[in-house]
């Protein structure tokens, strides 16, 4: 940190736990992803052209820094409602977390191997598949339920 934010020695870390407790949530989001692509997704052909995957690095890439810029920036402080703000963006950032995952496999198990079949899809008896009474794509909408949470570490 000293090359980005200078080199007196305050700002070298951050006397804030919650610091830590973002850089969790945050690599614990990217880990899921990774685990998804490789166990739950399936891909009938190749559907990451070149260009996107560089762009979807730069993205990702992009946001992670933006992200770590501002909570580990020494002039950082803890969320205005402390613990409370803390416990509930944790709570909501692992059941958008779980929803998210739900809704991955839900989606995954609508086509099954060599099938060429393609399903609607509907709500099940696990209930972070409800949210497919109101929205088409609730694995999005669990995706955005993330950003929040995120935003509530400060």
């Amino acid at each position: 940190m000293p090359f980005v934010y200078g080199l007196d020695e305050r700002f070298t870390s951050s006397p804030h736990p919650v610091v830590n407790l973002a850089c969790i949530c945050h690599s614990f989001h990217y880990i899921k992803r990774l685990i998804e692509t490789i166990f739950v997704h399936r891909f009938s052909h190749g559907t990451m052209p070149l260009r996107n995957i560089v762009k979807n690095c730069l993205y990702y890439w992009g946001f992670a820094a933006w992200l770590a810029y501002y909570i580990n920036h020494p002039l950082y402080t803890p969320p205005s409602y402390g613990k409370k703000q803390i416990n509930f963006a944790v709570i909501m950032f692992l059941l958008c977390e779980a929803g998210n995952f739900s809704i991955h496999v839900a989606l995954s198990d609508l086509r099954r191997d060599g099938s060429k079949t393609r399903k609607i899809p509907y709500p099940t008896k696990n209930p972070f598949t409800w949210l497919f009474f109101f929205v088409s794509c609730p694995n999005y909408t669990y995706e955005w339920g993330c950003s929040p949470c995120f935003a509530s570490f400060r």
